[in-house]
Formats: C-alpha cells, structure tokens, sequence
C-alpha cells in the first residue's frame, strides 16, 4: 500500500495506512462471507431441527394442559350441579 502512495510525497505514510486498513477491512469482509456461505446449511439445519422438537415438547405441554384444564372445568360443572335444586332429584 505504501508503494501505491509513493509517489503521494509526504502523505504517503497517511495513505499506506489507509490502504491497509481498507484491505485488511476487505479482506476480513471476504472470509466472514466464506465462513458464513460454508456454514449456513448445516446451521439452518440444526436450527430448523432444534425448533422441530421444540414445537413436539410445547404440542405435548398445551395437550397436558388442555386435559388437566378440561378435566377441571367438568369437575366444577359436576360440583354445580350437584349443588343445584333439581326437581326431579330433590323433588
């Protein structure tokens, strides 16, 4: 970079710098973008598979719930309806 800016005179060292930082930005750049390309299937998939059994385990918690839940709520209607005056059985 500094023979690039050679011929700049005094402010060679300024742009001999500035060129290196500009390349070594690119080329910092370049690799996360070939880490990144060369990584992303196999992380997507392990994601898409983490989030796969993830769905499974919060399916299987609303159903537990849903049942414990229904279970409940027949339990209290049952309690009611025992509590209640019905003619034909208190009579």
């Amino acid at each position: 970079a500094a023979a690039v800016c050679a011929p700049g005179g005094p402010l060679a060292i300024a742009c001999g710098i500035g060129a290196g930082v500009i390349s070594w930005v690119a080329v910092d750049l370049l690799a996360v973008e070939i880490a990144e390309a060369q990584g992303r299937e196999p992380m997507r998939k392990a994601l898409m598979e983490r989030l796969g059994k993830r769905n499974e385990e919060l399916i299987a918690q609303l159903r537990r719930y849903s049942g414990t839940r229904s279970a409940a709520l027949a339990e209290a209607h049952r309690a009611r309806l025992s509590s209640a005056f019905i003619p034909a059985r208190d009579g």
